[in-house]
């Protein structure tokens, strides 16, 4: 048989491998490749497919005994160095992961997606500058996935870099302007600058889509407070303990709220209605009222 022949042979095989996948059957498509790759661990077609499909279905000793032996052949293969990084960092070695994704930057750059992985690892190993770094160069190529921006913004939040983390979150509210996420990261950033007034005005976008959502009431109504708003931020917390009755912190927000407002009554008769329809046993608030009825009811506010 020559060699021609041998090589269409192969390629038939690999075919119905492909076939099999393509149906779902994973399991014949597996066995499929193992019998080509057993007879030909050079043929990289079969070894690289054959290690996606491990890493899809979970299979990642196997994918990385795999493609251990592949790399000993060719060490410098940017594919498979980067499936063996996704496996290491799966089994959590993030070092090796880390050292295969290098061999691919070296041979081919820094993309979108090589970045993200470095980033994931240098994140699992503690390093949030690096984390910043490489998820940096995700955004700066524009990444679509509002996730990656997401992330950049968080790690700029915990590495205290506020004004960083706001940049960033403006930039990914042009690319992405309805997600709610985003508008709540790009709210506390500004609040972390101590910008309450930008802060509000994303927050107010973001209850225009999801109406409530009680972290952005939350928010929202210690930015009005910041303001001086009162009368709004009142408003805001008796949004919130409608939304979430049962939540003892919205009442005693609410509560302080009138008080500081000198609207000592209509705190008593917020108070009241807690304990009386929804939080009989809450000893924080049976404790305020308390210390508010023995000095005595009075004062004026509408509950």
């Amino acid at each position: 048989m020559s060699a021609h022949e041998t090589e269409g042979m192969l390629l038939a095989r690999l075919q119905r491998a492909r076939l099999k996948k393509e149906q779902g059957d994973a399991r014949a498509a597996i066995v499929l490749y193992r019998q080509i790759v057993q007879e030909r661990p050079d043929y990289r077609p079969a070894c690289i497919e054959l290690a996606r499909l491990l890493i899809e279905t979970n299979r990642h000793d196997e994918a990385k005994e795999l493609l251990s032996r592949y790399l000993e052949r060719d060490p410098e293969d940017s594919e498979a160095n980067f499936l063996m990084g996704v496996v290491l960092y799966v089994l959590g070695d993030f070092e090796g992961a880390l050292r295969h994704y290098e061999v691919c930057r070296r041979s081919e750059g820094l993309d979108i997606s090589l970045a993200v992985n470095m980033a994931l690892c240098y994140e699992a190993l503690g390093d949030y500058q690096k984390t910043a770094q490489f998820l940096q160069v995700a955004v700066d190529q524009k990444t679509s996935n509002p996730r990656v921006w997401e992330a950049l913004i968080d790690t700029y939040h915990h590495l205290r870099r506020h004004d960083e983390e706001a940049r960033v979150a403006e930039a990914a509210l042009k690319l992405f302007p309805g997600n709610q996420r985003l508008l709540y990261l790009a709210a506390r950033a500004h609040i972390q600058r101590g910008n309450h007034t930008a802060a509000v005005a994303r927050l107010k976008k973001l209850l225009s889509l999801s109406p409530e959502n009680t972290h952005a009431i939350r928010l929202l109504a210690h930015c009005l407070i910041e303001l001086r708003h009162y009368d709004e931020a009142l408003a805001h917390l008796k949004d919130l303990v409608s939304i979430e009755p049962y939540d003892a912190e919205n009442w005693l927000n609410l509560v302080q709220m009138h008080l500081a407002l000198g609207a000592k009554e209509a705190a008593v008769k917020t108070l009241k209605l807690a304990l009386s329809k929804y939080l009989p046993e809450e000893p924080n608030l049976k404790a305020m009222l308390e210390g508010l009825t023995e000095r005595g009811e009075g004062g004026d506010g509408d509950s």
